[in-house]
C-alpha cells in the first residue's frame, strides 16, 4: 500500500513539474509581449501586483489578480502552481527577489 501511495505522489510531482515549465514559459511570453522584458519592466509588474497594500510582498490573491491584470491568461491551477514555485521560502507570500528569480532565473553576481 505504501508503494502505491509513494508512486501516486511521485506522479503528481512529475506532472506538476511538467506543468510548471509550461506555465512559466507562458507567463514569460505574455509578460514579454506587454513590455516586461527587463528587470525594470518586471519591477513595474510586481509593483502593480503589490499596489493593494504596498508591503513589497504579494500574497496569493494579489499574485492572481496582478498576473491577470498584467495580461496573463492563466487558470486557477496554473496560478497555484506558479505561486508555489515562486514562494521559495514557503512563507505564503512572494517578495520581489523571489518573483525576479522565478521569472529570470538567478542573476550572475557582479
Amino acid at each position: 500500500k505504501k508503494k502505491k501511495k509513494h508512486q501516486r505522489k511521485k506522479e503528481k510531482v512529475n506532472m506538476q513539474g511538467g506543468n510548471l515549465v509550461e506555465v512559466l514559459d507562458k507567463v514569460k511570453a505574455q509578460l514579454s509581449q506587454r513590455g516586461a522584458k527587463g528587470i525594470r519592466g518586471l519591477g513595474r509588474t510586481f509593483r502593480q501586483m503589490d499596489s493593494f497594500d504596498g508591503n513589497k510582498k504579494v500574497d496569493s490573491q494579489e499574485f492572481s489578480t496582478g498576473l491577470r491584470e498584467a495580461g496573463c491568461e492563466l487558470n486557477n491551477e496554473e496560478i497555484s502552481i506558479l505561486f508555489g514555485y515562486f514562494d521559495k521560502n514557503s512563507d505564503g507570500v512572494v517578495d520581489f527577489d523571489e518573483f525576479l528569480v522565478g521569472i529570470r532565473g538567478k542573476l550572475n553576481p557582479r
